[in-house]
């Protein structure tokens, strides 16, 4: 679905309209930009694959904005980013990444920090084998993103009361991360109020965070929280969940002459580019 309107379309053509809406390539030479869009165009063909019937109870497979993938109709690409989506989906006609022979769930996000996270640190329930973490210095080769987000004690409390998981009452008494993940994510803090204490997931608590403060808020859960008169102060690195590929390593790898095949394979582990149809 696109800007509320439901279109049929061929999953090429999807390809084709996802790879520049999701793919940052600004700054980069042209070998550099042919490995990336050819990386992306595999990954939204093996998202789209494996996710079908995700929106099934509104009528259709897959929204257009980030909850799945950002798609815009290629008629909106500049000629020469036509060109290029047409490349990308021409030289990886029918290739995704496969586990057991399916398609996985491939998801990614714009920057790391240096690292993953297993898929269980966001989702809960168990890990899928081509979800383990791992490190990603290449992520942090060039401007890697710092973050500081600042919030006062009285907004906190009245955002943690609009939610089941994070009530506390009129009250906080205790805010702490208690425990971090590998990579250095939050992956559980400790929200006590005057009503309720619960130990909450990192990114269930920047979920509540962002539904308010929008998402240049808390841009990951990679972040240490410092208490500052009647207030807090996030600082973090990273933008996005931190599960699966990074944007940012990739097209750094890219760079480097990586080929798509390496690329995914470094963030999807036991996995295989298997022609799909």
């Amino acid at each position: 679905v696109e800007d509320g309107t439901v279109k049929r379309l061929g999953i090429e053509e999807y390809v084709a309209g996802s790879i520049l809406a999701e793919a940052d390539i600004r700054g980069l030479d042209r070998p550099t930009i042919e490995r990336v869009v050819q990386t992306q165009a595999i990954l939204a063909r093996t998202y789209a694959l494996a996710n079908r019937n995700r929106h099934r109870n509104e009528g259709f497979d897959l929204c257009s904005a980030t909850h799945c993938q950002v798609y815009r109709s290629a008629e909106h690409l500049s000629p020469h980013n036509a060109q290029l989506s047409r490349f990308a989906v021409i030289s990886t006609t029918g290739l995704v990444i496969t586990h057991g022979n399916m398609p996985i769930n491939a998801v990614f996000r714009t920057d790391c920090g240096g690292g993953t996270s297993n898929a269980e640190v966001v989702w809960g329930g168990v890990t899928p084998p081509y979800l383990q973490a791992v490190d990603d210095s290449f992520c942090l080769l060039s401007n890697p993103i710092s973050w500081k987000f600042t919030i006062s004690n009285e907004d906190l409390v009245a955002t943690l009361n609009t939610d089941a998981r994070t009530r506390v009452g009129r009250q906080l008494q205790k805010f702490q991360i208690d425990q971090k993940d590998s990579s250095d994510r939050v992956r559980r803090l400790l929200i006590e109020g005057d009503e309720s204490t619960a130990k909450v997931r990192g990114e269930e608590f920047r979920q509540v965070i962002t539904r308010h403060f929008g998402p240049n808020s808390l841009k990951s859960t990679r972040f240490t929280i410092r208490r500052q008169g009647n207030g807090f102060i996030f600082k973090g690195q990273g933008w996005g969940h931190g599960i699966g590929l990074c944007q940012r390593g990739a097209a750094a790898r890219a760079s480097a002459g990586h080929d798509p095949s390496e690329i995914l394979s470094h963030y999807y582990h036991d996995t295989s580019l298997t022609q799909y149809y």
